[in-house]
């Protein structure tokens, strides 16, 4: 029997609104591929108005990549963190959805890729 590959593990940064986070307890209480996340602001290692950087820091210190719905400074700071010889551990950009379709995205990217695919890697979706 071969060992399952690792999920794909997240967090959310204050830009995630707290019906999307909501809805991802709602798809894990289902109890089928599972979304690992955390969100800034309920972590005492990164509280709200925590900067970019430290987010993007610790996401790759931690190996979670980053989702945000921040199109403007999150991306550049992530630029910036590789420009400057740095990595991350990836970057998800929402745009507006409906949320069952934004849930189904996150549990695709959990589930259906491995952690290595999204190192240095940003995606906007969906």
């Amino acid at each position: 029997m071969s060992a399952s590959p690792p999920i794909v593990q997240l967090v959310f940064d204050e830009c995630v609104s707290d019906i999307i986070w909501d809805a991802v307890h709602d798809h894990n209480a289902r109890g089928q591929d599972l979304i690992d996340a955390l969100k800034v602001g309920k972590l005492a290692a990164l509280p709200k108005r925590t900067p970019d950087a430290r987010i993007l820091e610790w996401a790759e210190q931690n190996g979670r990549v980053v989702v945000s719905g921040d199109r403007n400074t999150m991306t550049a700071e992530f630029y910036r963190r590789l420009g400057s010889g740095l990595h991350s551990a990836g970057l998800l950009i929402m745009a507006p959805a409906p949320i069952p379709d934004l849930i189904d995205y996150l549990a695709a990217v959990a589930h259906a890729t491995t952690p290595g695919y999204w190192i240095d890697w940003l995606e906007f979706f969906p």
